[in-house]
């Protein structure tokens, strides 16, 4: 009886791990990190889904969580190849700002200190008089450029920190709620502005209905 021939040892196939078992390996292998930063700037569901949007983009994070309701973001990553330092900036290039939670105020990211009861304690009684004087002045000069002298104020005083973000936004070719609130405040002052410089006299209600809901926005 014949003993079975064994081939050469350079005539045997060779036998490899598939590359996703591989890749999954060295993932495995890797030791990520995990960092909690304070954003702020956020002021919807679209702003904090464009930051986690963002943060996933950036090579050395696996993955990204932001939290609208506590402005957080969480984000788990690779050391060697990313820090802090570069996940904030990715952030703050999408037209955001963020910290490390250590680092961070705490009071917040930064959105409590524009003083909105201040704000709405100002814009609020300055839109309600410039929609009595719309509604029960006599139609002239004076109440025409009494409701837009008011109606600029409560746009600088309510609006202000809702251009300030819509600007910022824009640099950065992206849009939010500010941008709508922004463009919607500033058509209705542009139309009582005309309307008082050009027809001289004829006051429109749409500055002072333009002055009452940013008021209550505020």
């Amino acid at each position: 009886m014949r003993a079975p021939e064994i081939a050469p040892c350079d005539q045997l196939p060779m036998i490899t791990a598939p590359s996703d078992i591989a890749s999954t390996a060295e993932t495995e292998t890797r030791r990520l990190e995990t960092a909690e930063l304070s954003v702020g700037g956020m002021h919807c569901s679209a702003c904090a889904t464009r930051i986690e949007r963002t943060l996933s983009g950036v090579p050395a994070v696996v993955s990204a969580s932001v939290n609208l309701a506590t402005n957080r973001a969480f984000v788990a990553y690779d050391p060697v190849e990313a820090d802090l330092e570069s996940l904030c900036s990715a952030v703050s290039g999408a037209g955001y700002s963020a910290v490390p939670v250590d680092d961070a105020d705490p009071r917040g990211a930064g959105d409590r200190s524009d003083h909105w009861i201040l704000r709405a304690g100002v814009s609020w009684p300055v839109a309600i008089v410039a929609f009595l004087i719309s509604l029960l002045a006599a139609q002239s000069e004076v109440s025409a450029w009494s409701v837009l002298i008011l109606a600029i104020v409560v746009e600088i005083v309510g609006g202000g920190p809702f251009i300030r973000n819509a600007v910022r936004l824009a640099r950065h070719g992206a849009t939010n709620m500010d941008t709508l609130i922004t463009i919607g405040t500033l058509a209705a002052l542009s139309v009582s502005a005309v309307e008082a410089i050009v027809d001289g006299g004829f006051t429109s209600i749409s500055a002072a209905e333009e002055s009452l809901l940013l008021g209550c926005t505020g």
